[in-house]
């Protein structure tokens, strides 16, 4: 018995503990989350009470405090009236300290020959907020006085045959062969690293050129450009015409990654070399910028390469602004057009954008916000396409060149008027139109006002040539009417010249599409009615493969 009733006293006091453990348990949870929050609220309110204080302490504080009338302004002083008054007056008689203009971004020096790396404008603008932005303010003065000889012409890409040569010229066929049995010959009584022997290879080699025998070319050249690196160090400047000579020939075949090779090589040895400060490379690097902004004007395709094409265009196009910068207009003819251009196609583009959803926000990595966001602002391209105009236009106006001024006033023109800032175009085209009236009638700029102007037509430091479309192209003349606004705003229904109804159907469609500046007229943009216009588009009897290029 005794052991019975002391086993049921343990149980019983055991489930005592446990009831007791559960009931203190469940006062915690009922009543914990209401002593924090009252605990939480008194702290906010204590908090709130003591800022308060410190507020109407202060204000007592400036109230009670006597008021100093100076000439610049009126300055509570907590301090003695005779102390402040001295320090009020000094402070309103010392000169305003002068803020130092912000260093220019320059390119990083090129160590290897790397790709270029991208430089923004020279006086990048502010992001313009509203059209007040936009406007010419610095654009008022005189031009009458100005320069009006031209500048510097545009650059033209040479033309070099790509397929051999079959009938050739006497005199170009006895220079091979003579300079086929030199190289024999040297190579028998001369070392096969003497300077002779490169001089040789680099002749041969332009010669094969000239034949259209680009893979012997390419060999003869290479051997040139070793000779030359043996002979005067890696480093040497001797390497640069070697260097040039096979950046026509690639740019003429088309090798991108060949041509932007040799440009950075180039570079990189002026680099090396910086007592040679000249423009031997300026034109090099102008074209491949241009051969980047081509690859994308003819594949608009939103890709990844498309998009790149167009990157590696702003970032040699810029590096050849911001290295030459100093350069006068008469003598380089900067591409302000170009990044001007450039910029602007990339306001034009519409990224995809990643809008999958997540549960949980802290899912998303550093790198998918990233992602998340659009790669080119339109806001941030404009203003880009809009500073790299004003640095032109300034630049021609420290120059006093009248011309250079008034292509950049039609730029910026041009650029409003395509983004749909009306007010602002129109006060550049006026400013042109004051400037072109001291240029001679028969000038082209002034030629240009009398009739519509297709959009976007920049002044481009190389001359544009027309795209080479794979496949069959012809071009339907229509009658177009284009109002002042640059929009075009009625198409004839039929052809100018006989052609098929699908064919002038997609033409109808095709322009528009397009953007015109208007004549200009006494500074003021006016419309014109049945305008004949030349519209190409794929031929309906092309057989060729279907491509993603589309001419216009």
């Amino acid at each position: 018995m005794t052991q019975d009733n002391t086993k049921s006293q343990f149980c019983s006091a055991r489930t005592m503990s446990k009831s007791g453990l559960s009931s203190v348990f469940v006062f915690v949870l009922l009543f914990y989350p209401a002593t924090y929050s009252s605990a939480k609220d008194g702290a906010e309110k204590s908090r709130w009470a003591v800022n308060s204080n410190a507020r109407l302490g202060q204000r007592e504080l400036s109230e009670k405090s006597p008021v100093i009338e100076t000439e610049a302004e009126a300055v509570p002083s907590t301090a003695a009236p005779k102390a402040a008054v001295e320090q009020a007056n000094l402070e309103a008689s010392s000169p305003e300290p002068i803020n130092s203009p912000e260093p220019t971004n320059s390119p990083e020096p090129i160590n290897s020959p790397e790709p270029i790396n991208s430089p923004e404008p020279i006086n990048s603008p502010e992001e313009p907020d509203s059209l007040e932005a936009s406007r010419p303010d610095e654009a008022n003065d005189a031009l009458a006085d100005y320069d009006v000889t031209e500048g510097a012409a545009p650059l033209d890409i040479p033309d070099i045959n790509v397929s051999p040569i079959v009938a050739l010229s006497p005199a170009l066929r006895d220079s091979l062969e003579r300079q086929f049995q030199a190289i024999q010959t040297l190579k028998e009584t001369e070392n096969a690293f003497s300077e002779q022997l490169g001089e040789s290879y680099l002749a041969y080699g332009r010669s094969l050129t000239q034949a259209g025998r680009t893979d012997e070319a390419r060999s003869m050249l290479v051997n040139a450009l070793h000779i030359a690196k043996i002979n005067n160090g890696v480093t040497s400047i001797e390497q640069r015409p070697i260097l040039r000579e096979l950046f026509e020939m690639n740019l003429a075949l088309g090798n991108t990654e060949e041509m932007t090779d040799q440009v950075s090589r180039v570079v990189w040895l002026e680099k090396k070399n910086p007592d040679q400060q000249d423009t031997y490379s300026f034109d090099m690097i102008v074209r491949l910028g241009n051969h980047y902004l081509d690859l994308y004007l003819n594949n608009r395709a939103i890709s990844e390469l498309s998009l790149s094409h167009l990157n590696n265009s702003t970032k040699y196009l810029g590096y050849a602004v911001n290295r030459y910068g100093d350069r006068p207009l008469s003598e380089l003819l900067l591409p302000y057009g170009e990044l001007a251009l450039a910029h602007y196609e990339q306001s034009r583009i519409q990224h995809e954008v990643d809008r999958s959803f997540y549960q949980d926000t802290r899912q998303r990595t550093y790198n998918d916000l990233n992602k998340l966001k659009v790669k080119h602002s339109k806001l941030n391209s404009y203003s880009r396409s809009e500073g790299f105009l004003k640095d032109y236009l300034r630049k021609a106006k420290s120059e006093r060149d009248l011309v250079n001024t008034i292509q950049a006033l039609l730029g910026l023109g041009d650029l409003n008027l395509l983004t749909g800032r009306y007010m602002a175009a129109n006060k550049y085209f006026d400013l042109a139109w004051t400037g072109a009236q001291n240029l001679p009638l028969a000038h082209p700029i002034v030629a240009s006002f009398a009739n519509p102007v297709k959009l976007p037509s920049f002044n481009f430091s190389v001359v544009r040539r027309p795209p080479t479309y794979i496949r069959e192209t012809e071009l339907v003349a229509l009658s177009i009417n284009i109002d002042d606004d640059g929009r075009v705003r009625r198409v004839a229904n039929e052809a100018l010249v006989d052609t098929d109804k699908w064919t002038t159907t997609k033409a109808r469609r095709l322009v528009k599409r397009y953007k015109f500046r208007p004549i200009i007229e006494n500074g003021k943009l006016v419309a014109s009615k049945d305008y004949p216009y030349e519209v190409r588009v794929v031929s309906r009897k092309s057989k060729a493969v279907a491509s993603k290029d589309s001419p216009e």
